[in-house]
């Protein structure tokens, strides 16, 4: 079981895509991803921020099941569509005023036995 949470800035205008990965035995896939069909992006969240103030936070949560007793190793690649930046906590405008805070992060992994 996967539980990611994150909060996610960039500058104005800016389509933020974030997916999931995991690496098996040397191996890359990507559980819980949308299909990227042609030159399409995939990934379990696709965001459009409104300006570079913004911040947009998600949950994601997904059952895998590898079907292996090989050691995995997960991690999260977050990439913006256009040439701006990506923030994870904070947005692009971080300026030290009340009106532009910071969020955490975190991923929660649960190894489950049948």
């Amino acid at each position: 079981l996967i539980i990611l949470s994150m909060a996610i800035g960039a500058n104005s205008g800016s389509q933020v895509v974030a997916r999931m990965r995991r690496n098996l035995d040397s191996v890359d896939s990507y559980p819980g991803n949308g299909t990227a069909v042609g030159s399409r992006s995939s990934g379990f969240l696709m965001m459009q921020l409104p300006n570079a103030a913004f911040m947009q936070s998600t949950v994601y949560t997904f059952l895998d099941s590898p079907a292996s007793t090989l050691e995995a190793t997960y991690n999260v690649q977050v990439r913006c569509e256009t040439a701006a930046q990506v923030y994870v906590g904070y947005t692009y405008t971080d300026t030290d005023n009340v009106n532009f805070g910071r969020a955490g992060a975190s991923i929660t992994l649960m190894e489950i036995l049948a």
